[in-house]
């Protein structure tokens, strides 16, 4: 033990003291980072970016095998985002349908035959008042590219116990081809009723075809048979159709 009854021998072991002091407080906030302003840092358990901020907060890294990759095999971080318009372009062809329908009043046909003579019954019905020409009226049916239908209802007013009304849904190519899709006629009810054709599937092609529904109100003559309209269901479904211009789609305007 030293002999600090000396004033020499206590200066020194102040001096010795405060060197040992010293030496273990630096060594102690060597290990400390400076703050922003250059004092004394706080101990981190990691260094946070501002990316980190989120993550850091509630504590839940995310792993980066939970990120889909991107094109050159990294992992996408970005948030997608999305148009109206490209919804509609990326939409599924199965898309859910939705059922319309189609209906026209008997007075908007037009006879086949200028030579045809007929009149206006009432209530959107149209008669024969000879037998004078061909009997048969048609009227275009345009319905969206895609669409499907898949019924024919004819309405009348029959009181002939002879004749009926004829009505059919034709598709023509503009080449002389012609397809019968469906038919529906009336059955000789007395007064005024419709007729459905049977169930069918036709979808609509506007490119290679045309629709029209023909009707005849065949031999009948006067107001105890007259053609009152005809009506198609069909489904159709907007965001199942291409958006994609026509050279894209391999197909001619």
């Amino acid at each position: 033990m030293f002999n600090l009854t000396s004033p020499s021998k206590l200066v020194l072991f102040v001096l010795l003291l405060g060197l040992l002091l010293g030496l273990g407080g630096g060594m102690v906030l060597a290990g400390q980072p400076d703050d922003a302003e250059g004092g004394q840092g706080t101990p981190l358990d990691k260094t946070l970016s501002s990316s980190d901020i989120e993550v850091a907060q509630t504590g839940t890294a995310q792993p980066s095998d939970s990120f889909q990759e991107n094109g050159e095999g990294e992992p996408d971080t970005a948030v997608a985002t999305f148009s109206i318009e490209e919804i509609e372009r990326q939409a599924s062809p199965e898309a859910t349908q939705s059922q319309m329908f189609a209906r026209m009043a008997g007075s908007n046909f037009q006879p086949r035959d200028s030579s045809a003579t007929f009149s206006y019954s009432g209530g959107g019905c149209v008669q024969r008042n000879s037998n004078t020409g061909d009997s048969w009226f048609t009227i275009d049916l345009s319905l969206p590219d895609g669409a499907v239908i898949d019924f024919l209802r004819v309405y009348y007013y029959d009181n002939d116990a002879t004749y009926n009304i004829n009505s059919e849904l034709w598709a023509f190519d503009g080449a002389g081809g012609t397809t019968l899709i469906a038919e529906a006629d009336s059955t000789g009810a007395a007064g005024y009723s419709s007729t459905g054709s049977s169930f069918f599937s036709h979808t609509v092609d506007n490119l290679n075809e045309s629709l029209v529904i023909v009707a005849s109100i065949q031999g009948g003559v006067g107001s105890t048979l007259q053609l009152c309209g005809v009506r198609v269901r069909y489904e159709y479904s907007p965001l199942a159709t291409s958006f994609l211009p026509a050279v894209l789609n391999n197909t001619e305007p």
